[in-house]
C-alpha cells in the first residue's frame, strides 16, 4: 500500500455476524438466506455486494494468518450429507437389517458379513457417489474448523499504533477518520492526545462516537494517547514563569549603560514592553502568551538562545515553526502551564493568527530596539507579510450568529430556572449583540458611563483598543436588557443604581466585576446547554461549534450591515481605525444577500403540467 491509500484488500476486522454468515453456509444454507439472517440483507435485495465484502474481509485476515489456500474453500456450498435425495442415498448397516427381518436370529458378526457381500464398496453402484459425499462432509468440516480458526486468531491480533483503523472500526466511522487524515492507530492517537474537541474538525462524529472511540482506544492501546511531555518542557516552562537572569538571556550581550530600561532578562524586557503597550488586561495576556512562545521556542529549538541572539536565518525558521506546528507543541487540555498534557498551542494557526503573532512579536523587537536593550531588530530584514489566496477574501462564512439561532439560545436560557448566572447570559446575549462593544469595553463598563440624551436615547463612553476612547449608542432594546438584569440584581431601577455598578456583575455578588475567564467559561456553559437543544437543527449546531462571545459583537455589525447602516456609522460603533477596516470585514454581509436575492430572482420555474 502507497501514499497511505485504503484498498479493496485491506485488513478490517470481521464482526461475529460475518463469520456466523460463512458459517451458515458451511452448514447448508443458501447464501442468500444466510445473508439474510446474519448480515441484515432484506428481503428482495441482492446479497451479494455483502456477501463478497465479507469474503474479502476474510481473505485478508486469512492472508494475514498465513492460510491463503485456505481461504479458498471458504463460501462455497458443500452439500451436507443429510440432504442428497434419498433415492441416492447408500443402503446403511440398519436400514439393511430392518429390510431384512430373517436376520433376526443371526449375530452382529454374521450380519455384518452378509452386509458387507452383499454391498461390497467395489462392487457397490453408489459407491461414487458415496465418495463424493464423505468429501463433501469433510470440505464442511474443514470450513467450520477453518472459520473458528479464523475467529481466535483475530481474537488474539493485538493493536499497533502502525496498523489501519480500518481494522478495528466499523467501516462507516473509519472513513470519516481517514477523510480527516487519521489513517492509522497512531494517527488517532495522536489527534485523541490534543484534547477533548479532537473530533469536532470530523465531518459526522458527534461527541457520543468519539467517547466510544477513545474507550476502544484506551482498552486496544492503553497510554497511547497521553501526551508525552518531556521534562525538558516541563523544565522550559518553569523557567518562563518565574524571570531568573540566568534562565532568561545572555546578560553579556545587554549593554546597561546605554539601555533605556531596567531589565536584566529577556523576560523582564518583555514584562517592560506589555507595561508600555497594552492597556487590557486581556490584550496583556495575548501579548504575553506570544512572548512567551517566542523565548520557549528559542529555549528549546535553538538551545537556549536569547532574543539578542536572533539572526534573520532565525526570524524566518520561526516563521516556518508557526506555519508547521510540531505535535507536542499542540493540546487541547485544559492545564495550567507546565504541567502533565499542556502545550502552547491548541492546533495548527489560520493565516490570519500567524500574521498577528509576528505583528506583535515585531512590535516586541521594535521596543527593545528603541529602548536599546536590543543592538539590533532583524525582524526589520524579513517578509513578515503572510500570502494569502487571491480568492481568500471571498468567503461566504461569517462569525456572526444567524438571528433565528440566536433566538432559540435565548429561548432555552429563559427556559432555565432563574439564577445570577442565567440572568447574566441573557443580558450578555441581548447587549453585546445590540450594541457591537468588545468584551474587555464590557467589563470595564459602569453604570456611570452611560449618558442620557436631551431625546431620551443614551449612550456611553468606553475605552477601547489602544486605550481610544469613543462613544458608542446604546439603543432602547439594550437598554431594556439591562433595566432587566439590573432588576434581578436587587436595583429597582437604572436611575436609581449607583454609578460604580458595574454593567456585568459576578454570579455571588451584584456589584462586583466579573473576570473576563469567568465570564467565557459560564456563557460557552449556557450556549453549548442551548445547542444541544431539540429546537437547534444540525446544521446550528455545526456552524455555532466553536462561538465565542467575540461572535456577538460579530452579529451586530452583520446586522446592521443588512439593515443598511452606513459603513461610516458602523465604524464609529464598533471603534475601527478606519472605516475600510469595517467594510473589508463585514463586506460578505450584502454578498450574502446578493447571492440570495439573485437566486430568487432567478429561480427554475415549476415545470409545466399536463400536455
Amino acid at each position: 500500500m502507497t501514499d497511505r491509500t485504503i484498498s479493496k484488500a485491506t485488513l478490517k476486522r470481521v464482526s461475529p455476524n460475518q463469520f456466523a454468515h460463512l458459517r451458515g453456509i458451511a452448514e447448508g444454507l443458501e447464501i442468500a438466506e444466510s445473508a439474510r439472517r446474519f448480515l441484515g440483507v432484506k428481503p428482495g435485495t441482492d446479497p451479494m455486494p455483502s456477501h463478497l465484502k465479507t469474503m474479502r474481509m476474510v481473505t485478508a485476515l486469512a492472508k494475514h494468518s498465513g492460510h491463503p489456500k485456505f481461504a479458498k474453500t471458504l463460501g462455497k456450498h458443500y452439500k451436507p450429507t443429510q440432504e442428497v435425495n434419498d433415492k441416492y442415498r447408500a443402503v446403511t448397516f440398519e436400514e439393511f437389517m430392518q429390510a431384512h427381518p430373517e436376520l433376526e436370529d443371526f449375530s452382529v458378526n454374521e450380519c455384518l458379513e452378509i452386509y458387507a457381500d452383499r454391498y461390497p464398496d467395489e462392487t457397490n453402484p453408489k459407491a461414487p457417489l458415496l465418495t463424493k459425499m464423505k468429501w463433501a462432509d469433510r470440505m464442511r468440516q474443514v470450513q467450520i474448523r477453518f472459520i473458528n480458526h479464523l475467529e481466535k486468531r483475530q481474537a488474539k491480533i493485538e493493536a499497533d499504533s502502525r496498523q489501519l483503523v480500518y481494522f478495528w472500526f466499523d467501516e462507516h466511522i473509519a472513513k470519516r477518520l481517514v477523510g480527516a487524515g487519521i489513517v492509522t492507530m497512531g494517527d488517532l492517537a495522536t489527534s485523541v492526545a490534543i484534547g477533548k474537541s479532537w473530533y469536532k474538525r470530523i465531518a459526522g462524529l458527534g461527541e457520543k462516537k468519539a467517547e466510544k472511540i477513545v474507550a476502544m482506544l484506551d482498552e486496544l492501546l492503553p497510554g497511547a494517547r497521553e501526551r508525552k511531555q518531556t521534562a525538558q518542557l516541563s523544565t522550559a516552562v518553569a523557567s518562563l514563569m518565574l524571570p531568573t537572569a540566568q534562565d532568561d538571556g545572555h546578560i553579556d550581550l545587554i549593554d546597561r549603560n546605554n539601555a533605556l530600561i531596567y531589565a536584566s532578562s529577556d523576560l523582564e524586557a518583555v514584562r517592560s514592553w506589555l507595561d508600555s503597550h497594552t492597556a487590557s488586561e486581556h490584550t496583556t495576556r495575548s501579548f504575553l502568551r506570544i512572548a512567551r512562545t517566542l523565548l520557549l521556542w528559542l529555549k528549546l529549538e535553538k538551545g537556549g538562545m536569547a532574543l539578542g541572539d536572533m539572526r534573520v536565518e532565525d526570524c524566518r525558521a520561526f516563521m516556518q515553526f508557526l506555519q508547521n506546528i510540531p505535535t507536542d507543541w499542540i493540546s487541547r487540555n485544559k492545564v495550567a502551564p507546565g504541567t502533565p498534557g499542556w502545550a502552547p498551542f491548541r492546533g495548527q494557526l489560520t493565516p490570519a493568527s500567524r500574521q498577528n503573532y509576528l505583528d506583535v512579536i515585531c512590535g516586541l523587537f521594535s521596543y527593545l530596539t528603541l529602548s536599546r536593550y536590543l543592538k539590533a531588530n532583524p525582524w526589520k530584514l524579513v517578509n513578515t507579510r503572510i500570502e494569502r489566496k487571491k480568492n481568500a477574501t471571498v468567503r461566504l462564512t461569517s462569525k456572526a450568529v444567524p438571528h433565528e439561532s440566536l433566538s432559540k439560545i435565548e429561548a432555552f436560557i429563559a427556559s432555565c430556572p432563574d439564577s445570577p448566572a442565567r440572568n447574566r447570559a441573557l443580558f450578555v446575549l441581548r447587549f453585546m449583540s445590540a450594541t457591537g462593544l468588545r468584551v474587555s469595553e464590557l467589563l470595564n463598563a459602569s453604570v456611570g458611563d452611560l449618558q442620557k440624551h436631551v431625546d431620551g436615547l443614551y449612550a456611553m463612553e468606553v475605552v477601547g483598543k489602544g486605550s481610544k476612547q469613543r462613544v458608542v449608542v446604546i439603543p432602547d432594546v439594550a437598554i431594556t436588557a439591562l433595566q432587566d438584569y439590573l432588576w434581578t440584581r436587587g436595583f429597582d431601577a437604572l436611575e436609581s443604581a449607583p454609578k460604580s455598578t458595574p454593567l456585568v456583575a459576578s454570579a455571588t455578588s451584584a456589584s462586583s466585576k466579573v473576570s473576563y475567564i469567568s465570564l467565557h467559561k459560564s456563557l460557552r456553559s449556557w450556549i453549548t446547554r442551548a445547542m444541544r437543544d431539540k429546537q437547534m437543527t444540525d446544521k446550528e449546531r455545526e456552524a455555532l461549534h466553536s462561538i465565542t462571545i467575540h461572535w456577538l459583537r460579530h452579529t451586530f455589525a452583520t446586522a446592521a450591515v443588512e439593515k443598511a447602516v452606513p459603513f461610516n456609522l458602523i465604524q464609529a460603533q464598533l471603534g475601527h481605525s478606519t472605516v475600510q477596516t469595517t467594510i473589508d470585514i463585514y463586506s460578505k454581509a450584502p454578498l450574502v444577500q446578493q447571492l440570495h436575492v439573485i437566486n430568487a430572482a432567478f429561480k427554475k420555474p415549476p415545470s409545466p403540467v399536463g400536455p
